[in-house]
């Protein structure tokens, strides 16, 4: 007999449709849903690769309250940003960070350094390049210093940008967000 994260795990293994992630997000909703979501959770680091990824994918369709839960778990999130050994993987966790708050007093520097790194990387995909530029706005929004870098690195982009709309909408939009930080300091 399978155990539920057994039937999880096989469930996760498979093509998911639709139907399938707003079910899986159905039965992690609410504080009664933690245990769906803590075994979601734990198989966010499986060996198969297509269920590590699924796990991911029915996350970032979480709503909001659920989405909450993951907060909790940012340091382990990020430590995944990191090391994702996929573009799939890397791009659906940075999709969930980008959906967290970073405080000022607890930015990881080497978290900000893949950022940096991957946002300036003409080898990433324009979605993680652009994630990556939104994460590492979060980051140094709290610290002059630090935005005043990142308007650097984003004018390192502007000619590479030339040929991404995607990447020009996303370093406008965060220019246009440092103008209206910079401007509101008076």
């Amino acid at each position: 007999m399978m155990t539920a994260l057994e039937e999880l795990r096989k469930r996760l293994a498979g093509h998911l449709h639709a139907a399938d992630i707003s079910g899986l997000c159905r039965m992690a909703e609410g504080r009664e849903g933690d245990g769906m979501k803590a075994a979601l959770f734990s198989l966010v680091g499986d060996r198969e690769r297509r269920v590590a990824s699924n796990a991911l994918w029915v996350f970032s369709h979480f709503k909001a309250p659920e989405r909450r839960w993951l907060q909790a778990r940012q340091e382990e999130l990020i430590d995944m940003a990191i090391a994702a050994p996929d573009v799939t993987s890397r791009r659906l966790v940075l999709t969930l960070l980008e959906h967290q708050t970073f405080a000022a007093d607890a930015i990881r520097t080497d978290f900000l350094d893949v950022c940096f790194g991957r946002m300036l990387s003409d080898a990433e995909p324009v979605s993680i390049r652009s994630l990556s530029m939104k994460l590492a706005y979060k980051m140094c929004r709290h610290y002059p210093e630090l935005l005043e870098e990142l308007r650097m690195s984003i004018a390192m982009i502007d000619a590479a940008a030339a040929d991404s709309a995607g990447l020009r909408s996303c370093r406008r939009n965060i220019l246009r967000q440092m103008e209206k930080g910079d401007s509101g300091k008076g």
